[in-house]
């Protein structure tokens, strides 16, 4: 992961159980930057595996599997946008350029989004990659 200057490092981290986790972040001065920001694990956090890097999303505030996907399917959100997958993390569809700091998932389809002084509901309806 992106780190070593004042505003790079990870910004959230999400464990769908023990072993499946994901985070995010990158530099919040090249927001668009999106090498070495988003990564996987599969063994509770003892290694990492970068997740489609140099595409998808650039520096991201939240992060989190959907429900019910079984760690297939993820959000990310950050002031430049929304984005998803639904191939863990192996490839992204950018679905908004509003930004966000943060999502919530209440089950696979319904969430919300709170950033800006702005707080929004969502249904997600999108088929897999």
């Amino acid at each position: 992961m992106i780190a070593g200057s004042e505003m790079t490092g990870i910004y959230a981290i999400d464990f769908i159980d023990a072993k499946n986790g994901v985070m995010i972040g990158g530099d919040w001065n090249k927001k668009e930057d999106n090498m070495y920001n988003k990564a996987i694990t599969r063994d509770g956090g003892k290694s990492w595996k970068l997740m489609d890097n140099g595409n998808g999303p650039g520096y991201s505030s939240d992060i989190i599997f959907v429900p019910e996907t079984d760690g297939k399917e993820i959000l990310a959100v950050g002031s430049q946008g929304i984005w998803w997958s639904g191939t863990e993390g192996d490839s992204w569809k950018k679905l908004s350029n509003e930004g966000f700091y943060t999502v919530k998932m209440i089950n696979k389809t319904q969430g919300y989004l709170a950033g800006n002084n702005e707080i929004a509901s969502f249904t997600l309806t999108l088929p897999a990659i």
